[in-house]
């Protein structure tokens, strides 16, 4: 019955220590996800200035282009 219980004992420590290393190693890919997502964001964030500078600047040249169009027609 000793021997038992110490068995019992070893294999509730060892259950504690493995799901302790599963914790750690779920918060690290967690905290990597998170990490992730953010570079994404802020990577579309870029990506949609530019895209929207780009508009502005075709836009700016349509008008010139309209305004020179119209002055030839004139």
């Amino acid at each position: 019955m000793v021997i038992h219980g110490i068995l019992i004992g070893l294999s509730d420590m060892f259950l504690r220590v493995v799901f302790s290393i599963i914790m750690e190693e779920y918060e690290k890919t967690i905290s990597r996800l998170v990490a992730e997502k953010e570079q994404d964001r802020q990577a579309h964030e870029q990506d949609k200035s530019s895209l929207l500078k780009e508009r502005d600047t075709a836009m700016g040249h349509l008008a010139n282009i309209e305004i020179a169009f119209s002055d030839l027609h004139k």
